[in-house]
């Protein structure tokens, strides 16, 4: 399937385990398709980090895929669409000053 070429890149993995310990496939083996060296997945950059997992392959097992990855919105498919919305208050830090009410009645108490 094509895509517009300004809104998605291709990515390309091929692994192939052949130590006695188990290999750990992860975004950092995601490599972009020519044209698209600059883009790579969130956790597959150059900043040391162990990327995400995507599986674990034994001796002798290879995995070998292409995917692309498509910009798209809530209009086209729910996916894309916020799953929830952030929101925030001040909450106040009050501070009553015992000298002023001990000089109110109960009344006046009340309606403060």
């Amino acid at each position: 399937m094509e895509y517009c070429p300004k809104c998605s890149v291709t990515f390309t993995l091929d692994v192939e385990c052949q130590a006695d310990i188990p290999y750990k496939v992860t975004s950092n083996d995601l490599h972009s398709e020519a044209g698209n060296e600059d883009v790579f997945p969130v956790h597959g950059g150059t900043d040391g980090s162990e990327g995400i997992l995507i599986v674990k392959l034994k001796k002798g097992q290879r995995m070998s895929l292409r995917a692309t990855a498509k910009k798209g919105t809530g209009m086209e498919h729910a996916k894309w669409s916020p799953v929830s919305c952030v929101t925030y208050h001040y909450a106040p830090k009050v501070v009553l000053d015992q000298s002023i009410l001990s000089e109110m009645t109960a009344d006046q108490k009340e309606a403060l």
